[in-house]
C-alpha cells in the first residue's frame, strides 16, 4: 500500500489553516463574561469595568467589573466563583462600597452552593446574585 504524501501534506495544511482561522475567529469574539458583565452593569445604572487604585499610592489595582452606587460587582462564570471571592472583597476594600459577586449559571447549583457556604462559614460581607447563562 502506497501512501500519496502529496495529499497528507495537502490535508495538514488545510487542517492548520482553518484551526487558525477558528483561532482568530474566537479572539474577536468577546467573552460570555464580557457580555454579561455589560449587560448587568448597564441594567444597574453602573460604570464597566472601572479602574480600581489604591487610595494611597494611586497604583492600579485592577478593574472592577462594574461599579454602582452601592457596590464593587465581580462578574464570574460559575466555575470561577472562588477568584470572584477575593475580587469582589479587594475591588469592594478599595473603593469603599459593598462587595457583590454576580454568578453566571445555574442558581443553587453546586458552584453557586459551594460559594453560598464560604460566604456563610466565614461570615463574608458579599452579596450573591445568579444569572442564567
Amino acid at each position: 500500500m502506497r501512501v500519496d504524501w502529496g495529499a497528507v501534506w495537502v490535508v495538514f495544511f488545510l487542517v492548520v489553516a482553518v484551526l487558525g482561522l477558528l483561532a482568530e475567529a474566537s479572539k474577536a469574539a468577546p467573552t460570555a463574561e464580557v457580555v454579561y458583565s455589560q449587560s448587568w452593569c448597564k441594567a444597574a445604572g453602573g460604570k464597566h469595568q472601572f479602574r480600581v487604585t489604591h487610595p494611597v499610592t494611586g497604583e492600579l489595582v485592577g478593574f472592577a467589573d462594574c461599579v454602582t452606587d452601592k457596590w464593587a460587582v465581580e462578574v464570574e462564570k460559575e466555575r470561577r466563583w472562588y477568584q470572584a471571592v477575593g475580587q469582589s472583597l479587594m475591588y469592594a476594600q478599595y473603593t469603599g462600597l459593598r462587595a457583590k459577586i454576580v454568578l453566571i449559571g445555574k442558581e443553587y447549583g453546586k458552584y453557586h452552593l459551594r460559594l453560598l457556604n464560604m460566604i456563610w462559614n466565614y461570615q463574608l460581607p458579599i452579596e450573591v446574585e445568579v444569572i442564567a447563562p
